[in-house]
């Protein structure tokens, strides 16, 4: 399976679930002192919510080399690319720091810590990794489509994540995922109208795009979680969207994640409604001009010229500014 995903030119990485084992794991017969325990010496959830899984002890050093050993395998012996680690935060950035080493060692790997910088560990943590999950940023999504916040607040927080976090690390950026579905709510019932143009910043932001299952078929209900259930796959106008941004971020370097990042500048304006920036080679540039509010706003601009907006294929003359309608963006490079 591997290998015939790699000569489709993609990638494979496994979702590692470190902090946890089913009740059925072979350790908790094997192994029953490399789990927490309560005073009566019953092993127990990580914590009470979680009463589907065993909690793990990260102090015991023999259950942290097993993981370590495990993670390897699948690198050295099948040849996946890496990792999506859950809850990385549980454990330490001693551990992280470790196992990351011995699997880069093997080959080339990609791991994606499902932490933040305001998770425990912090930046020291998460700078292990190559990305790490954009809660800070999802949230502030999510506010800004609900009118609780602007788009002055976005652009001062994306400039703020430049001036702190290591250029190299790269945010994950999502308007959804398994825990926001179905615990709060589909991208419509928390975006509404905003879904759209949160989906192209998705993309146009500093970071990595998420696409979550059945996003591109315009996903309309909360999947059950702990149970079987179906994705319809029907005709939605996010299928153009997302297939046309996956081109953009393909064929620009200014959209560039890694060792040679796009670079971020947030051109402030007086309309705190208004987000407008742009990422930039010393080669290549690209201009995002968003209206983030649910009314027609005008937009003054500190540059000028003839634009091809790559979402539509249609050019745009800017003079000294611009009306957009509510919750449109463009995202424009110069022609």
């Amino acid at each position: 399976l591997v290998q015939s995903i790699h000569e489709e030119g993609m990638f494979v990485i496994l979702d590692w679930v470190a902090g946890h084992t089913a009740w059925d794991h072979p350790w908790v017969g094997q192994h029953p002192d490399w789990y927490i325990k309560d005073e009566a010496g019953n092993i127990i959830p990580p914590n009470p919510d979680w009463t589907d899984v065993a909690g793990l002890d990260f102090s015991n050093p023999n259950m942290l080399q097993a993981l370590e050993d495990d993670m390897a395998y699948w690198v050295e012996e099948v040849g996946i690319d890496g990792y999506r680690c859950d809850a990385a935060y549980n454990i330490s950035t001693a551990f992280w720091d470790k196992a990351i080493k011995r699997l880069q060692a093997t080959k080339p790997v990609f791991m994606l810590a499902e932490s933040d910088a305001n998770h425990k560990g912090g930046h020291e943590l998460i700078t292990l990794f190559d990305t790490s999950y954009g809660w800070h940023t999802h949230h502030l999504l999510n506010q800004i489509a609900q009118g609780k916040q602007t788009a002055n607040d976005l652009g001062q927080h994306l400039e703020d994540i430049q001036n702190t976090h290591d250029p190299n690390h790269a945010q994950m950026n999502f308007t959804t995922n398994h825990d926001e579905n179905s615990w709060n709510g589909t991208v419509f019932e928390r975006m509404g109208a905003a879904a759209e143009v949160m989906g192209v910043l998705s993309y146009a932001m500093p970071g990595m795009p998420l696409i979550y299952g059945g996003q591109e078929f315009g996903l309309d209900k909360r999947l059950a979680f702990f149970e079987k259930d179906f994705i319809e796959k029907k005709s939605h106008p996010f299928k153009d969207l997302y297939s046309k941004l996956n081109q953009i971020k393909k064929e620009n370097a200014a959209l560039n994640i890694g060792q040679q990042p796009g670079a971020f500048e947030w051109i402030k304006n007086s309309n705190v409604n208004l987000l407008t920036f742009k990422r930039s080679t010393e080669t290549e540039s690209l201009l995002f001009v968003g209206n983030l509010s649910d009314s027609v706003q005008i937009a003054e601009l500190p540059f000028s010229g003839t634009y091809l907006d790559l979402l539509t294929g249609k050019e745009v003359t800017i003079v000294s500014g611009m009306s957009l309608q509510a919750w449109q963006c463009h995202l424009l490079i110069k022609q």
